[in-house]
């Protein structure tokens, strides 16, 4: 059985510490993606969203979906030092400096794809 849970916007964006309360969900998630938002709050919600995909591969750590999910935020947050460049822009990941990209991140979403 599959559960929705509905999220009152102006709720959402008080929690997240966002001044415009026009901007809808989709544009929210851009902009924490690309570091814009608060980034305490950012990492915050990033740092939780680590750790339940973590109790979630703990609950099921054989189930694809789980280790999936595990991985892409790994990959994802690996990348976030190289996402913007000295002036706050947005840095293609062809374009990304790949030393900068945490490596335990790398590593733990990597061990997550691989099988043993």
């Amino acid at each position: 059985m599959k559960t929705t849970v509905t999220i009152d916007d102006e709720l959402y964006n008080k929690a997240l510490g966002v001044a415009d309360p026009s901007m809808d969900k989709a544009d929210l998630f851009r902009e924490a993606n690309w570091g814009r938002v608060d980034m305490a709050v950012s990492g915050e919600l990033v740092g939780e969203a680590l750790y339940l995909a973590e109790l979630v591969v703990a609950h099921l750590p054989d189930a694809p979906e789980a280790l999936g999910l595990m991985s892409l935020l790994c990959l994802c947050e690996a990348r976030r030092p190289a996402r913007l460049d000295a002036q706050g822009g947005f840095v293609p990941l062809h374009q990304q400096e790949s030393s900068h990209w945490d490596e335990t991140l790398m590593r733990t979403a990597n061990a997550c794809l691989v099988p043993g």
